[in-house]
């Protein structure tokens, strides 16, 4: 065999190589770990008070109601005279479509020991009634590998490709609090705390951000969250 022959045999054993390592590394599954720390015990109590939301987005700004103001999300239940007080307008359920969730892509609803993801590509309309509204249901298919509550901590880890969010995406997200209003089955309440930026990371392994916010005095420990570590594992 030629000094030749053997050098392009090399090269090519090489080339099947890298092939194969950029086949199998486009198919790995990535899943996406969120750690949230709360400043009080998320008792069974607790969890009968409030729900938690992560909003998740392919755009920086997600927009979401102030601090203390009523907050329902697509496809859950909501309070009509709550909703008609808050937005001032005709069409209140539209005035919150408008403002707030077109900017949503969708969102992880966590609620006693339910857990949800309702989405709409490419984001949620601009405008709706009641019908549409109601249309938003829980995806058949999201199911998560963890979801635990310990002492002042919830982990929840998902399959990224469950919440539709490619390899190498950048996908952000936005902490709610919300305190269940006892009305329509508690899927709505005001909005107790949010985290004021959007938490940005990119769907690639080994990525990571952790974040904290300061405590808020005149609220519960369990709604308070103050700290959180995302990864892509």
């Amino acid at each position: 065999m030629t000094q030749t022959l053997k050098f392009a045999m090399i090269i090519f054993t090489c080339l099947l190589v890298s092939c194969a390592n950029r086949v199998s590394d486009q198919y790995l599954i990535h899943y996406l770990q969120i750690k949230i720390t709360f400043n009080g015990s998320l008792t069974s109590n607790a969890q009968q008070a409030s729900n938690y939301i992560l909003v998740l987005s392919d755009q920086a700004d997600i927009n979401v109601p102030e601090v203390n103001e009523y907050l329902f999300t697509p496809g859950k239940a909501y309070d009509e005279f709550s909703l008609t007080l808050q937005a001032k307008t005709e069409t209140p359920l539209s005035t919150y479509y408008n403002d707030y969730f077109q900017s949503w892509a969708g969102y992880i609803y966590l609620s006693k020991n339910t857990v949800e993801y309702i989405h709409h590509a490419p984001k949620f309309p601009a405008t709706a009634d009641t019908n549409t509204h109601h249309q938003f249901l829980p995806s058949l298919s999201f199911d998560p590998v963890t979801y635990q509550i310990s002492n002042k901590t919830l982990t929840l880890t998902i399959d990224s490709s469950q919440l539709n969010i490619d390899q190498d995406e950048t996908v952000y997200l936005k902490l709610l609090s919300v305190r269940r209003d006892n009305i329509n089955q508690s899927e709505s309440g005001i909005l107790i705390k949010r985290t004021e930026e959007s938490i940005s990371i990119k769907n690639r392994l080994h990525e990571s951000i952790e974040g904290s916010d300061f405590s808020v005095d005149n609220i519960n420990g369990y709604e308070d969250f103050i700290s959180w570590d995302i990864q892509i594992i």
